[in-house]
């Protein structure tokens, strides 16, 4: 991952780029252990049931988890994933972005559900969102 700004004068790092490096998810998926084992990623988990229906919660934790070789997407390349027409033979059955595709429309349609209904019910996410709608400007 990144996790900097880069800056004229060069990048200023929000973490030292040792730190990022060790901490990093495994991204290969042919990286394996002395024992020829696939690496797994040691991480901690935030996740969310929402209901698709009105987007509120529904049940919501954090635990350490064990994972494999992430999907890693940039926002550019979600966003290209969701412009594409669906009769495009890239996103065909079998092929690697038709299930890229199909989680990332999942958790697009879920977030837009949730984000709808905090605006709907919670103060604090309207003034979030004002704020950030008048930076944008």
């Amino acid at each position: 991952g990144q996790s900097r700004y880069d800056l004229p004068f060069g990048p200023l790092h929000l973490m030292p780029p040792v730190a990022l490096e060790a901490l990093a998810l495994v991204t290969k998926p042919d990286d394996v252990d002395a024992k020829g084992m696939e690496e797994v990623n040691r991480c901690v988990t935030v996740w969310a049931y929402i209901n698709e229906k009105d987007g509120k919660i529904m049940d919501c934790g954090v635990e350490r988890t064990l994972i494999s070789t992430p999907l890693r997407l940039t926002f550019e390349s979600a966003s290209s994933i969701l412009d594409m027409k669906h009769n495009n033979l890239q996103l065909q059955k079998g092929t690697p972005l038709y299930g890229e595709r199909a989680l990332v429309i999942l958790a697009s349609r879920l977030l837009s559900k949730w984000n709808d209904n905090q605006l709907r019910t919670d103060r604090v996410a309207v003034k979030r969102d004002e704020r950030l709608r008048v930076r944008e400007l």
